[in-house]
C-alpha cells in the first residue's frame, strides 16, 4: 500500500458582518427621548466576536459608548432614554446636531476583530421642533408723545416657555430643552408683516433654561388719526415652534386729546356666556377707541377683541372687530368716568391665521366701562355681542340675565373728557326736526330734563359751523323755530348742546 499526499491551499476570509442602527420613535422632537438599538449580525463564531463595544453619534455629537451583548451569532445593544440635547454647558461644541431637521445616527464599532469585516452602521433621524408657549406681557394701551403727533413707542414684551414648564398643557412632556436655542419674533397680524425678527431675550433664572423673556420697543406712527388699534402676535422658532393666533394681543395707541374713550387690556374669564363663550380662566384681549365730535358730524371708533374657546377638543380663537360705532354716551366723574358704546360687530374664526372665516358679519356689540383713574387696576368693563339672527354670541361676564362689569386682569381704560355727552344714531328720531327737507326754516322738538340754556348749531359735513343760536329750554317738551334761510343748499347736521349731553339730526336744505 502506497500513500500519497497532495498539497492544497486553504483560503480563510474574514467573516462579513452586517450592522444596523434603529431609532424609535422617529421622528422625535428636540429634547425628547429616543431608544437607539444597534445590531451587528453574523458577528459571533467559535468563541470569537467581531467587536466588543460601540460608540453612538448623532451627527458629530458623541452620545456615549456601550458594551455589545452576545445574542446567538449576533451582537447587540439597546440604549433607552437618549435625550436629544446638545452638550452642556450651553454652547459647548459640537453644536447644531439637535437642530430641527434630518441628522445621521452612526454606530461606530470598537475593538474590532481582524477575522471579521465590520463597518459602521448609519440611519437617518428626523428631529422636529419642541413645543413652546408664548404669553404677551407688554403694553396694551399707549399714548403718542403729544397731542399733535402720531408718534408712539410700544414696548412689546413676551414671556415664553418650554412646554415642560407648562403643567397641564395637552402637549406637556417632562423632557426639558434649552430655550436659548429658540428664536422669537413679533408680528403685526393685521397685515401679516414681521415687526421684529429674532428679538434678543434672556432667561428669567440663569439656572432654569425653560422660561425666557423678550422685549422690543416698536416705533409706530398713527398719522392724523386720533387713535389706532394693532393686533400683535408672537412667533417662536429655532429649536422650538409656536405660531398661534391664541397668543395674539390687542394694543391701542391714542393721542392725548379730549372727548374720547379708549382702552386696552384683558379680562380673565370667570363667568362667560353665549354660544361662543370663552373658556373659563382664559384671557379675552381687547382694545377700543371711540371719539365724539362736538360739532356733530359723526362718531368715529373701532374695537378689536380676541376670545379663546375649546370646541370638540380643539382650541378656537375668535376675533371681534367693530369698524362702525352707532352710539356713545359718557358720564364724567372725578377720577375718570363711565361710558357705554354700541356698534356693528364682525365675528371671525381666526384659529388658522392663513384661513380665517366669518361667523357673523353683522352682529351687534355693546361695551360698558368704568374708568376709575390711572393706572387702571380697578377699571372694569362688560362686553356683549348679539347674533344678528337673534341670541347671544358672547358675554364677558354673564349673570344669567345680562352682562355685568368685571375688573380688568390687566390694562387701562380711559374716559378722557371734560363733560358728559351722548350720541346715538338709533334714537335720533326722538329729536325731531321738521320739515325735512326744508329751505332753512325749520322747527325742532325735543325733551329737556330741566329749564336750561342751550346752543343750537348747524354744521356742514366738513365740521364747519355755518349757523348758531342760543336758546332757553323749558323742563319737559320743547318746540323751537329757526330761520337760517341764508344757508346754501346741502346736507347738514343740527346739534343741540345740552348740559347733560348733545342731540343730533341730519337735515337737507334745498
Amino acid at each position: 500500500l502506497t500513500a500519497t499526499t497532495t498539497d492544497a491551499t486553504l483560503t480563510v476570509t474574514p467573516r462579513v458582518t452586517t450592522g444596523t442602527v434603529t431609532v424609535t420613535p422617529n421622528p422625535q422632537q428636540y429634547s425628547d427621548l429616543v431608544t437607539i438599538d444597534v445590531l451587528l449580525a453574523n458577528a459571533v463564531i467559535c468563541g470569537e466576536q467581531a467587536a466588543d463595544s460601540v460608540t453612538i453619534y448623532i451627527g458629530t455629537q458623541n452620545m456615549g459608548t456601550y458594551l455589545l451583548v452576545i445574542d446567538g451569532f449576533d451582537l447587540k445593544v439597546s440604549v433607552p432614554n437618549v435625550a436629544l440635547l446638545e452638550p452642556v454647558p450651553f454652547g459647548t461644541a459640537p453644536t447644531g446636531n439637535m437642530a430641527p431637521g434630518v441628522h445621521i445616527v452612526t454606530a461606530h464599532f470598537l475593538n474590532t476583530n481582524p477575522n471579521f469585516i465590520v463597518n459602521d452602521a448609519t440611519s437617518p433621524l428626523t428631529i422636529n421642533p419642541e413645543d413652546a408657549r408664548a404669553y404677551y406681557t407688554g403694553a396694551c394701551s399707549v399714548s403718542t408723545t403729544g397731542v399733535n403727533t402720531g408718534n408712539a413707542i410700544i414696548t412689546l414684551s413676551a414671556t415664553f416657555k418650554d412646554i415642560t414648564a407648562v403643567l397641564g398643557d395637552p402637549d406637556y412632556d417632562p423632557n426639558a430643552g434649552d430655550l436659548r436655542n429658540a428664536t422669537i419674533s413679533f408680528i403685526d397680524r393685521d397685515n401679516n408683516t414681521i415687526i421684529a425678527a429674532n428679538v434678543p431675550f434672556g432667561l428669567v433664572n440663569p439656572s432654569d433654561p425653560t422660561i425666557a423673556v423678550a422685549t422690543y420697543n416698536w416705533n409706530v406712527n398713527i398719522g392724523s388719526a386720533t387713535s389706532k388699534i394693532y393686533t400683535v402676535g408672537i412667533i417662536i422658532g429655532g429649536y422650538y415652534i409656536r405660531n398661534n393666533s391664541a397668543d395674539n394681543t390687542v394694543i391701542v395707541v391714542s393721542k392725548p386729546v379730549s372727548d374720547f374713550v379708549a382702552g386696552g387690556g384683558y379680562l380673565v374669564l370667570s363667568s362667560p356666556g353665549g354660544i361662543k363663550a370663552g373658556d373659563i380662566g382664559s384671557k379675552q384681549n381687547f382694545g377700543f377707541t371711540a371719539k365724539f365730535n362736538k360739532r356733530g358730524t359723526n362718531l368715529q371708533g373701532q374695537m378689536n377683541s380676541i376670545i379663546r374657546k375649546t370646541e370638540g377638543g380643539v382650541l378656537h380663537t375668535y376675533q371681534i372687530k367693530v369698524n362702525k360705532m352707532t352710539s356713545l354716551s359718557v358720564q364724567k366723574t372725578g377720577p375718570g368716568g363711565t361710558a357705554t358704546f354700541n356698534g356693528k360687530a364682525i365675528l371671525t374664526d381666526i384659529t388658522d391665521p392663513l384661513a380665517p372665516f366669518t361667523v357673523d358679519a353683522n352682529g351687534s356689540l355693546q361695551v360698558k366701562m368704568t374708568d376709575n383713574g390711572s393706572p387702571g387696576t380697578t377699571d372694569s368693563i362688560a362686553i356683549t355681542i348679539w347674533n344678528r339672527l337673534g341670541g347671544l354670541w358672547y358675554s364677558s361676564n354673564w349673570n344669567s340675565t345680562t352682562t355685568i362689569k368685571q375688573v380688568l386682569g390687566g390694562g387701562n381704560l380711559s374716559v378722557n373728557t371734560s363733560a358728559s355727552f351722548r350720541y346715538d344714531e338709533s334714537t335720533i328720531s326722538e329729536f325731531n326736526v321738521y320739515p325735512n327737507p326744508n329751505n332753512g326754516q325749520f322747527t325742532m322738538e325735543f325733551n329737556s330734563i330741566s329749564e336750561q340754556n342751550l346752543i343750537v348749531r348747524v354744521v356742514d359735513l366738513t365740521g364747519r359751523i355755518v349757523a348758531e343760536e342760543q336758546k332757553t329750554a323749558l323742563e319737559g317738551n320743547n318746540s323751537m323755530s329757526f330761520d337760517f334761510k341764508g344757508i346754501k343748499a346741502g346736507i347738514y347736521i343740527v346739534s343741540t348742546i345740552l348740559p347733560e349731553g348733545t342731540l343730533f339730526s341730519k337735515i337737507l336744505i334745498e
